[in-house]
């Protein structure tokens, strides 16, 4: 997990051309994932890693800067729904990942043209 968010990506223009502007981050903080996902046992057991982080990193994040407490965060678990509504805000998600995915392809094959 990282202290400060990344720059997410954004449309610019500099000097008239259109531009992605995006946060980097190094290349030894991501998984192969095309590697790993031939070998389910192992792809599971990362994803399955992946998923003990996160839990631990919103736990050490809770209730900073206005965040649900690890008491909130508890009783949001022990909700029936909170599944659904997980599933929803994923959903979401998804369409924005996939429509900045077109954003940032559609820029870079118009500055590719050029």
């Amino acid at each position: 997990m990282q202290a400060v968010d990344h720059a997410f990506l954004q449309q610019v223009k500099l000097g008239g051309l259109p531009c992605i502007l995006r946060g980097l981050q190094p290349s030894e903080d991501r998984v192969a994932i095309g590697e790993w996902g031939k070998k389910l046992d192992r792809l599971k057991e990362v994803v399955s890693t992946m998923g003990r982080v996160l839990a631990w990193d919103q736990l050490r994040a809770s209730g900073r800067s206005g965040s649900a407490n690890a008491d909130e965060l508890i009783t949001f678990a022990q909700r029936k729904n909170w599944v659904t509504e997980m599933l929803d805000a994923a959903m979401g998600m998804t369409q924005t990942t996939q429509l900045q995915w077109k954003d940032f392809t559609e820029a870079l094959n118009s500055r590719q043209l050029r």
